[in-house]
């Protein structure tokens, strides 16, 4: 890719932003920036917060709840398998009792194509590569393959796991939730040049699991 013409629009708004010597980048890069972030573990972060969650008094409820008569009918359902507002007895055993609701938050997803009758809804399947080792930082890569089709090629550091996460893809229409090994091996390919402290001494990734 071209260096860009015009200043970043959101420079000002990062912290440290500065453009890099050609110097320090992998081969063949026409420009870099770099700039302050921060890296989440996102498993050990969710784990965090529900505990937050339980700590509070909150209770975790694991239910299927209907979808084909729409979003209202399930959202029904929903809060009278809420416990009773005094918090006793089990709610996977005791009868379901209404339960004042404040929210309800809608983390459907691609469950919205059903729930609320929305056919135009369709997946973007971004597959990744969980590898050994925590990266130095966290890296994006805008680049051209050999067949001229853009990729975009990316590491994100799991502090404290010793593990990083690899990319990626953004695969409009994709119904199939399987890892496919050829995008893989593109995905290892596309990084190598970005994540060089993570290869062993074959110049390979110790792969941990691909989804």
């Amino acid at each position: 890719d071209t260096a860009p013409t015009e200043p970043l629009w959101w420079s000002t708004h990062v912290q440290s932003f500065q453009h890099l010597n050609p110097s320090t980048t992998p081969p063949n890069v026409t420009f870099a920036i770099s700039f302050t972030s921060i890296a989440v573990n996102v498993p050990q972060h969710l784990s965090h917060l529900l505990q937050r969650i339980r700590n509070l008094g909150g209770t975790l409820i694991k239910h299927k709840l209907p979808t084909a008569s729409g979003l209202v009918s399930a959202l029904s359902a929903a809060e009278t398998r809420l416990p009773s507002s005094n918090g006793i007895g089990d709610p996977s055993t005791a009868t379901p009792t209404p339960s004042p609701v404040h929210a309800f938050v809608n983390a459907t997803a691609m469950g919205a194509r059903t729930l609320c009758a929305d056919t135009s809804l369709y997946p973007i399947r971004g597959q990744t590569v969980l590898v050994r080792g925590e990266a130095a930082a966290i890296r994006t890569r805008h680049g051209t393959a050999s067949d001229n089709s853009p990729y975009i090629a990316y590491c994100i550091p799991r502090p404290g796991s010793g593990t990083t996460i690899l990319g990626g893809t953004n695969a409009r229409g994709m119904w199939d939730g399987q890892a496919d090994a050829a995008v893989t091996a593109s995905i290892l390919a596309n990084c190598k040049p970005l994540v060089p402290e993570l290869r062993g001494a074959g110049g390979e990734f110790e792969v941990l699991s691909a989804q």
